[in-house]
């Protein structure tokens, strides 16, 4: 009688250069850098960069907003993600022309709203009536359209090889459930925390009726070494103390039509889509409007 094997699955470990603002520096330069840090104001929000998607590619912002770093592919470890909602003003532009435009009414968890001029007040994000499908509005012709007019979306929070800075990609509608799914899949359905995983990036272009719009596709690419995941793990703490401090602004939304020239404030306000059990928003077959954000 033969005996019976198991075979153990290992995980490939891969280098991934996780560099920290506080490398490099000695424990006495660290806590003078703390110091100095607590003689200003506002030292605990998180400075993050901007990922925007424009076609096929991710623009990564650089230390020239102008001239941003252009890939078709991206390596990164994700710190951490999280739902939000946002609704915006029903005819696209702010009241100041020159100043950004910002939401209406946000949740940064999705789950209660502030409205922008009464941010004390407490909103229920699932019974209010902006959440709902039906709701959302064509800037252009004021008609109805089947989408919502609080858009809800999710932020990636992530860091790149040999980069100090935290960076933020705002999954596009298109792409919130595929991604939810992606990262899933990664961890094996939750047996490896993403925080320990490397992930790739890619960008699908989809076409859906005369549409044409991005669609993110993500992958396991590696595990981090022990070292690397432990440092991780300690920036996901701090960056969950620290996410509510980033505002919803309009950029958030500024993903590039490959078929229109819509700016940000076009794009923001309305749209149409669907939506499954899992409040994730999905694209229908048969959709006859503009797509959302792409």
């Amino acid at each position: 009688m033969m005996e019976k094997t198991t075979a153990v699955a290992t995980k490939e470990e891969k280098k991934f250069e996780l560099i920290t603002a506080a490398d490099g520096m000695s424990e006495e330069e660290l806590a003078e850098f703390q110091d100095e840090l607590a003689d200003l104001d506002d030292t605990r929000n998180i400075n993050a960069r901007r990922i925007k998607i424009s076609g096929i590619t991710y623009e990564i912002e650089t230390d020239n907003p102008s001239d941003p770093d252009v890939k078709k592919e991206i390596e990164a470890v994700i710190i951490f993600t999280h739902r939000l909602n946002s609704r915006w003003p029903e005819d696209g532009m702010a009241t100041d022309p020159n100043a950004p435009l910002l939401p209406v009414c946000s949740s940064i968890d999705s789950k209660t709203g502030h409205p922008f001029d009464d941010p004390g007040k407490n909103i229920n994000c699932d019974t209010c009536p902006f959440n709902q499908w039906g709701t959302a509005v064509d800037t252009k012709t004021g008609e109805r359209l089947r989408g919502k007019a609080c858009k809800n979306g999710r932020r990636l929070y992530m860091m790149l090889p040999g980069d100090s800075h935290i960076y933020l990609l705002m999954v596009p509608p298109t792409s919130i459930k595929p991604v939810n799914d992606q990262i899933a899949r990664a961890m094996g359905d939750g047996s490896t925390p993403y925080t320990k995983l490397i992930m790739r990036f890619r960008l699908e272009k989809v076409t859906k009726g005369n549409q044409e719009y991005s669609k993110i596709k993500i992958e396991k690419a590696g595990v981090l070494d022990p070292e690397t995941a432990a440092k991780v793990s300690a920036m996901r703490k701090e960056v969950k103390e620290q996410y509510k401090s980033i505002a919803i602004i309009a950029d958030d939304y500024e993903v590039e039509a490959t078929n229109t020239n819509q700016t940000a404030q076009q794009a923001a306000p309305t749209q149409a889509a669907a939506t499954g059990n899992d409040g994730f928003i999905n694209i229908p077959e048969n959709i006859d409007k503009e797509l959302p954000f792409a």
